[in-house]
């Protein structure tokens, strides 16, 4: 009983660490505003706003048209190269969106080399076309949507490939046409994954800041960033990031009702894949196409426009200067990654073998903090360092790699914990109870039993940590040590200069960096999915 008490005491603790900067930012809604804040309000307050929900919004529906036709073409149709697009669909998440963004400038703008090639060919001057302006509020919704819809592709996929088979046979027998059938069956069955993955799109788009800085929008995360480090007004920043966050908790209500409200299950005891639909003609053309395009836009052309950048100034770029980068930013998502894998086996298997009130309020505290964007984290600990610099105490995490690995765990530990949750479902109850009736403890059970079937799901939860941590830009710019750069900071740094060509060797690196993971959670995925394995 004394080894469940601790367990508990240990739990109470990591919720109390993730829950800290958020009750900061929440604690200073209740103050009085500040005279800045006032200002702001009456200002510009509003155009903040809107932007960032009309950006959210839009950046969810083109997310949603991508993710969610190719995962429904992927998964009930045949078409030429469908074993293609079906790894190749998530690629576009190892590129970080201000990195889209800047290569889109520069390939798209009045200089750049599109633009060139329409008036060399046309003879036309500056007056004689129109051209989509790249740098606006409709060029970030079509930069971010590139990177952001492969959360939903996968989140849709999975509910496509768990749904019964049953339904979908019985209404073809019917002679109910594919349209018919997805419009009654399929998307209906789909409206939890979609609610979810459009949510998850919609705090990913909140909390950027590096696309829409660059594109140079006002959002309530530009806002933020500008009130703590140009006006050095910590009070400005935090009631700001207060009204972030009041549209994030909004954002998680409506999809919590919205689970809650509607449940699906499946009578088969084995979920098996659907017959596809042979497409044949124009319908077989127009799916390649569709399946074509988020792949070549959001990461065939942009490898491509970073090559030739490099190849054409190969003898200008310094190689030299980007290993300290590429050294940080491997250790610090390594050492992130395997910190939430620990924290949550531990969190996991505590629910699982003594569940109580703490441990599930724990785990569902951690979801919080994936919720809450990077600026916001970054802010709520700074203003906590801040107090205790106040108190004259030297405190030892300012400005350190031990701060951005507790920032790291703050926002990344829920995508562990997803992980791990998931892993744990497959293995049933009775495999415990069985272990016990033989003698074996908690320990004995999860060296002999829970890791055998885990450590594909530790291998995911591993990976997609790395990920999050090698992309992440905005809390570690804020709060990282003096001098201290890695890849997704050095190639920002550069970009914000305008020393694009400079910027695309740490880009791409930090896109093969990033692509290698995603090409094994493609392959796990596959794998965890295929049509032998059971759900």
């Amino acid at each position: 009983m004394k080894t469940f008490n601790i367990s508990w005491l240990f739990q109470f603790i990591v919720g109390i660490i993730i829950c800290i900067p958020t009750l900061i930012i929440l604690l200073r809604l209740l103050e009085p505003y500040s005279s800045d804040f006032s200002h702001l309000r009456a200002t510009v307050l509003p155009e903040f706003v809107w932007n960032s929900i009309s950006l959210t919004f839009a950046v969810g529906a083109l997310s949603l048209f991508f993710g969610y036709t190719c995962a429904w073409l992927i998964t009930f149709c045949n078409f030429p190269g469908k074993t293609f697009f079906r790894w190749a669909l998530i690629l576009p998440l190892a590129f970080p969106a201000y990195i889209l963004a800047y290569l889109y400038t520069d390939w798209l703008q009045f200089s750049g080399p599109v633009q060139n090639f329409i008036r060399q060919i046309g003879n036309f001057g500056k007056e004689d076309y129109w051209f989509p302006q790249i740098r606006s509020l409709g060029g970030a919704v079509f930069i971010m949507s590139l990177a952001f819809y492969p959360y939903i592709y996968l989140l849709i996929r999975t509910n496509f490939l768990r749904q019964s088979s049953a339904a979908l046979e019985v209404s073809r027998t019917l002679g109910v046409g594919p349209w018919n059938t997805f419009l009654k069956i399929t998307l209906p069955l789909s409206r939890p994954a979609l609610v979810a993955g459009f949510t998850l799109v919609a705090m990913e788009t909140l909390a950027d800041f590096g696309a829409v800085a660059y594109f140079g929008i006002p959002t309530l995360t530009t806002g933020i960033y500008r009130a703590w480090t140009s006006l050095n007004d910590s009070n400005t920043a935090a009631q700001l990031s207060g009204f972030l966050l009041l549209i994030i908790f909004v954002l998680i209500i409506a999809e919590y009702l919205n689970r809650n409200t509607r449940r699906f299950q499946t009578t088969e005891k084995q979920v098996r894949y659907p017959s596809p639909y042979v497409l044949r003609g124009i319908k077989k053309y127009l799916a390649v196409t569709i399946c074509f395009l988020p792949v070549i836009f959001g990461f065939i052309l942009p490898v491509m426009l970073l090559g030739i950048n490099i190849i054409d100034n190969f003898g200008v770029i310094s190689f030299g200067s980007l290993l300290p980068s590429l050294k940080n930013s491997f250790v610090l998502a390594s050492i992130a990654a395997v910190i939430a894998i620990v924290l949550s086996f531990f969190l996991v298997s505590s629910e699982r073998f003594q569940p109580t009130i703490i441990s599930k309020a724990v785990n569902k505290i951690a979801y919080l903090g994936y919720a809450t964007p990077g600026i916001i984290i970054a802010v709520g600990l700074l203003i906590m360092f801040g107090f205790f610099s106040n108190l004259g105490q030297s405190f030892l995490f300012t400005g350190s790699i031990i701060a951005l690995i507790y920032c790291y765990q703050v926002r990344f530990l829920a995508t562990s914990l997803v992980s791990v949750e998931s892993g744990y479902s497959k293995i049933p109850l009775s495999m415990d109870s069985a272990a016990r009736s033989l003698g074996h403890s908690s320990f004995g059970i999860f060296k002999r039993i829970h890791l055998h079937f885990l450590w594909p799901t530790l291998l995911s939860a591993w990976l997609l940590v790395f990920i999050e941590v090698t992309k992440e830009l905005t809390a570690t710019y804020v709060i990282r040590p003096f001098n201290f750069d890695k890849l997704a900071i050095r190639s920002y740094q550069l970009i914000i200069d305008e020393r694009i060509i400079e910027a695309s060797l740490p880009a791409l690196t930090l896109v093969i960096l990033g692509i290698i993971p995603v090409i094994l959670l493609s392959k796990q995925f596959e794998k965890s999915h295929s049509p032998n394995q059971n759900f």
